[in-house]
């Protein structure tokens, strides 16, 4: 391979490792908000509950 082939198939690597750490945070991010969702539920659940067992 030329160097300028290395050099385009490394820019390209480069790229596509950046895109994949891009996505990953973004996962991260969507799993982030899920569990802060479902903590908000449950914590929803734990005051019902015990509403329920004061007899509110």
């Amino acid at each position: 391979m030329t160097t300028y082939k290395v050099i385009a198939n490394y820019e390209l690597q480069k790229s596509d490792r950046e895109k994949s750490i891009a996505n990953h945070e973004t996962v991260i991010s969507n799993l982030e908000i899920i569990f802060n969702m479902v903590g908000k539920e449950n914590n929803i659940i734990t005051d019902e509950i015990q509403a329920h067992k004061k007899g509110v």
